[in-house]
């Protein structure tokens, strides 16, 4: 939906919301998909994403945003959004304000679409010169330099993000464990914290979801193989031997369905 103004933006959320939309998403910065508007530009006011959070929180319901731009995160923090998509770019001042923040707001770096346009791509008709054409080894720069340093502030990151493209599939997400540990400096127990733990806290505030404890949902994996010695192992769908949601068991491995 495209808005022009705070008044506009209201009636967007508004309708959104009537029509069961669960999240808010905000295109407050520019793209390298966006030929007219670069990844570094800001596209929207203070005014109108703040009244896109008061609308959207309102009835209840969370505001992700797209931001690349320095001016696009700061705006998106002082409004009060919830997600943060991206965020590139930064100063030091940015930085501090999201570690201001760092206790009610979450961060997407999204960093595996980039990644596999520039090296996988290939193969799915995304030749690596279109890639750095749109300029996204020096996204990645940016991208590496700023969340390495959210990392050491304590922010919470979260996997995932911008996957169903072609060369990008959906169900692949796991591979961003080890593209933060690749390229932000985590650990592998701290990069599938950043999948487990911080996801479920982003999904249900209620902190319920994302950790092995009593009392907790229990939407579970058993894995065959450590994820702390090689994260590949998440990524490939033969060695998830058990699946639980809510539970209940989803699926097994046919070797363990006739077992005690």
């Amino acid at each position: 939906m495209i808005i022009d103004g705070p008044e506009e933006m209201r009636k967007a959320v508004r309708l959104s919301c009537r029509e069961g939309c669960d999240n808010i998403k905000l295109d407050v910065s520019g793209d390298p998909f966006y030929p007219a508007t670069p990844a570094d530009c800001t596209t929207m006011s203070l005014e109108e994403i703040q009244m896109a959070v008061r609308t959207a929180h309102s009835f209840g319901k969370k505001v992700n945003v797209h931001a690349r731009s320095i001016q696009s995160i700061q705006h998106s923090l002082i409004a009060g959004v919830d997600m943060i998509y991206h965020a590139e770019y930064s100063d030091e001042k940015t930085l501090d304000m999201l570690e201001e923040a760092k206790d009610r707001v979450f961060v997407a770096p999204s960093i595996s679409l980039f990644h596999t346009m520039l090296n996988e791509g290939e193969a799915h008709g995304m030749p690596r010169a279109v890639a750095e054409s749109m300029g996204i080894p020096a996204l990645i720069e940016e991208s590496v330099k700023t969340h390495m340093a959210l990392r050491k502030r304590g922010i919470r990151h979260v996997i995932g993000g911008d996957y169903g493209f072609t060369w990008n599939m959906q169900g692949t997400n796991a591979r961003d464990i080890q593209h933060f540990i690749d390229y932000y400096g985590y650990s592998a127990a701290e990069a599938l914290v950043c999948a487990t733990r911080n996801g479920g806290l982003a999904m249900r505030g209620q902190g319920d979801l994302g950790t092995l404890q009593q009392g907790m949902l229990a939407d579970m994996l058993l894995v065959d193989g450590d994820p702390l010695k090689d994260a590949a192992v998440l990524t490939d769908k033969a060695r998830l031997v058990m699946i639980m949601k809510d539970g209940v068991i989803h699926s097994i491995a046919p070797s363990l369905q006739h077992k005690n």
